[in-house]
């Protein structure tokens, strides 16, 4: 949990796009979705933000609807009593108008049709019929079936290419692997996705740079639809921390339960946060978060470690929601401290007490990871007395309790050829006496219930309140 910081206030970013025209059917049912150039304009001159946003949606709004990653003229179909039997809606993507299909948009030309129930499906055939993209698709999947294997046959049966899937599985590429935008520009990954299927139309790191922003504030809108139809209360966690580069980083998560009684959760604010780190300045941050969201209503608690800021900073947004009268229980189970710091807290202080017990180890563990030739010998011995190299001792960090536990776990089952380097390398030094190890098998099983513990506290789709209550009288 968080320790304090403070981020200047921003102004919010919005996008205001005018409706878009109702496309107009034309001969053979066919269906416009050409944008007029005034109408471009009035769309434009709606935009509100920083001047970078007004650059990029100008770019948008100068793209061919066409070209343009997915995004249709009604909304796409989620839920319909309509039944689409027929075979030709599988290259086909219902669009929906009013809760009724109304278009049919062609997954291969992005075509629109109409999609009536009373005009039936005639139409669609022809049109895939005389669809020159299409035709590609077919010649594409008769050369692969020539080269297929029995087995692999049906799987081309029921493979059907559609660019707008294919964009939307590069850019979840991109974002979950964290790749830059300028990996569809690479050579050797546009000669490998034209190996795969060479109809799919390479883009620009700018338009995938646009594609994975529309996808963002997508998943926005539905978490935000999903926090209106909640009928659960949403209780909040906060983290910050510090980077190499000396700059604070706050993160806050919220946490509900689902109609279907599933514990959820999704982070809604990252951000970087700019000094003073004081209550007011967290205050603001937080919550412009809450506003954001509009969950104030859905509001029940806040966990956050002891720091004295972050308690001043707890008091402001109590006051603010309780002066509000959106607190319940006048904000008394509004304020949670962080289990998991307070066992941090514990141990630290535990660990200051015997720090003397684990120096030697730390030692001679920083010892032989320094030198690539003490390491070699290290091994050389190990294996001499026939012990296992698979897991080698690992150096902690100091303010990192857990990792502590994991090296004087790890060094135990090697204190014998610690013993022989010592006995090989007058450099060394710090080689733990006997006692000491025997010690320092007390402070791990010491450290092993708050290991334990505090990997409990980790799972996120399981209660929390009965661990803690457990573990805590463990503790006790």
């Amino acid at each position: 949990m968080f320790y304090g910081g403070s981020q200047e206030a921003t102004t919010p970013v919005v996008e205001v796009l005018m409706p878009m025209p109702s496309p107009t059917i034309r001969k053979h049912t066919r269906v416009s979705v050409t944008e007029s150039t005034s109408d471009r304009v009035k769309r434009a001159r709606c935009l509100v933000g920083s001047p970078a946003l007004r650059i990029i949606n100008q770019i948008q709004l100068s793209t061919q609807t066409r070209s343009r990653s997915p995004r249709s003229i009604g909304s796409q179909v989620t839920s319909t009593s309509r039944q689409l039997r027929s075979k030709y809606w599988k290259e086909f993507e219902p669009i929906l108008q009013n809760g009724e299909i109304a278009h049919a948009k062609c997954i291969h030309c992005h075509d629109y049709l109409s999609g009536k129930q009373s005009i039936g499906t005639s139409h669609l055939k022809k049109h895939l019929e005389r669809c020159k993209l299409r035709a590609k698709v077919t010649e594409l999947v008769d050369k692969m079936r020539a080269g297929a294997k029995p087995t692999e046959i049906d799987l081309l049966d029921s493979w059907v290419y559609d660019p707008d899937v294919a964009r939307r599985a590069l850019v979840r590429m991109i974002v979950l692997h964290e790749f830059p935008f300028s990996i569809v520009e690479y050579d050797g990954f546009r000669e490998f996705i034209s190996t795969l299927n060479p109809l799919f139309k390479m883009v620009s790191w700018t338009t995938i740079k646009l594609d994975c922003m529309r996808t963002f504030e997508d998943a926005k809108l539905e978490l935000r639809e999903v926090f209106k139809n909640s009928i659960s209360k949403v209780s909040l966690t906060a983290d910050m921390w510090t980077s190499n580069q000396t700059l604070g980083y706050l993160c806050v998560t919220c946490h509900w339960i689902s109609s279907d009684w599933m514990m959820k959760k999704r982070i809604i604010k990252f951000v970087m946060m700019e000094s003073p780190h004081n209550a007011p300045s967290m205050f603001n941050v937080m919550l412009k978060g809450i506003q954001e969201w509009h969950i104030e209503e859905k509001l029940f608690s806040i966990t956050l470690d002891n720091a004295k800021v972050n308690n001043s900073m707890i008091e402001l947004i109590r006051g603010n929601l309780l002066f509000k009268k959106m607190l319940p229980c006048e904000g008394d189970l509004f304020h949670v401290c962080c289990a998991a710091h307070v066992i941090n807290l514990v141990v630290q202080y535990g660990l200051r007490k015997i720090c003397s017990i684990i120096r030697n180890i730390r030692e001679s563990v920083k010892y032989i990871k320094s030198s690539q030739s003490r390491k070699q010998k290290f091994e050389e011995i190990a294996v001499q007395m026939g012990i296992s190299l698979e897991k080698q001792p690992s150096l902690d960090v100091s303010t990192r309790w857990n990792s502590t536990y994991l090296m004087l776990e790890s060094a135990y089952p090697f204190r014998t050829v610690f013993a022989e380097l010592a006995e090989q390398d007058k450099n060394f030094t710090t080689a733990p006496s006997l006692e000491e190890w025997e010690r320092s098998r007390g402070v791990c099983s010491f450290l092993k219930i708050f290991f334990d513990a505090i990997y409990c506290y980790l799972g996120h789709l399981i209660p929390q309140h009965i661990i803690i209550f457990i573990n805590f009288g463990r503790l006790s």
